[in-house]
């Protein structure tokens, strides 16, 4: 999460699915509105989606009330704080939970956990495979490797953008440790702080001259927007929306919000289909557009695309309807 373009990726998923809306809630429309009683909802679905993200699992506890067993609220448990079992027969997994409190460890079957995961591909030598996720970060760990040492170069570089390294030789003189180290702090506290950019003024028994850049390694630095993109690849992602310098042509915007769209439900499937599963609700939906179009810009677009033209797909009547029902316009402001 140090790599600006990996966190870009993981916060822009997780904040994004955590922006849907649930319909067809009931009875457990509070459950998941007010899933937390520490935090609120939107954070509590965030850092869950994220940890699906980075490590391809992610664990929500249900906690009922006593009398009537019901849902009450959900705990997010660290990935590093399950161990998943399955039973000899097959017919069940069993989650073993150790909590970083003073409650004991516990175990609890299936229909208590809530558990988001990422492509369980069933490949290795454990049986539990076949329901443990994977993270996209699995495909970058090359990526990532070259990234951290690309970016220990750069502070380095950095460290000495305003006065590259310099060198002043002194013909035909020798001198001792002591003066050399002399020399060089009269110099840099002549040129550097205030003085910065001022004229170098320097007698005839010295030269100066300033180390340059190796051309490879500029190239090696510029692989960085390259790696940029392979993590975008990785999340399924536009690049352009982890690197602004590399952003696609506006005039493919909206392809590119198409696209995106599209590639985020991936994700979304995950969420509705284990909750639609364990909370038995088989109707229940996340509404993305609440995440990616919140001024209602692009359902507007879209209607004014199907009321124009000589057989318009919509009358104006149900264009009202519509953007009345999204409260992009107010039923009060059209009468």
């Amino acid at each position: 999460m140090k790599i600006p373009e990996l966190f870009n990726a993981v916060n822009l998923i997780a904040s994004d699915v955590a922006s849907c809306t649930f319909e067809n809630t009931a009875p457990y429309t509070d459950l998941l509105t007010k899933p937390s009683r520490l935090i609120s909802a939107f954070n509590f679905w965030q850092s869950a989606v994220a940890q699906m993200l980075l490590t391809g699992n992610s664990y929500l506890l249900i906690h009922r009330y006593q009398d009537n067993k019901k849902p009450a609220f959900l705990e997010e448990i660290p990935t590093a704080n399950v161990e998943l079992l399955i039973l000899d027969d097959g017919t069940d997994l069993i989650y073993k939970i150790n909590f970083d409190d003073d409650r004991k460890s516990i175990e609890v079957n299936s229909s208590e956990m809530i558990h988001l995961r990422l492509i369980a591909t069933g490949e290795g030598d454990n049986t539990l495979m076949r329901f443990v996720g994977i993270s996209p970060l699995d495909s970058l760990v090359q990526t990532l490797d070259v990234n951290q040492n690309s970016d220990r170069l750069i502070l380095k570089q950095l460290q000495k953008a305003i006065l590259p390294a310099n060198i002043i030789t002194l013909p035909e003189v020798q001198v001792n440790k002591e003066r050399k180290a002399q020399i060089r702090e009269e110099f840099e506290s002549q040129y550097t702080g205030d003085g910065a950019g001022s004229t170098i003024v320097l007698d005839q028994s010295a030269k100066l001259s300033q180390l340059d850049i190796s051309s490879d390694v500029s190239k090696f630095l510029s692989t960085i927007d390259a790696n940029a993109g392979r993590i975008a690849t990785a999340f399924g992602i536009p690049a352009g929306y982890l690197s602004p310098n590399k952003s696609d042509n506006q005039s493919n915007v909206s392809q590119i919000e198409s696209l995106y769209i599209n590639n985020l439900t991936r994700y979304i499937d995950p969420v509705v289909n284990e909750l639609r599963m364990k909370l038995q609700l088989p109707n229940l939906e996340l509404d993305v557009n609440s995440a990616i179009d919140r001024d209602g810009q692009m359902l507007i677009n879209n209607i004014q695309k199907l009321t124009s033209g000589t057989n318009p797909v919509l009358s104006a009547d149900e264009a009202k309807n519509l953007l009345s029902n999204r409260g992009v316009i107010n039923e009060d402001e059209i009468n």
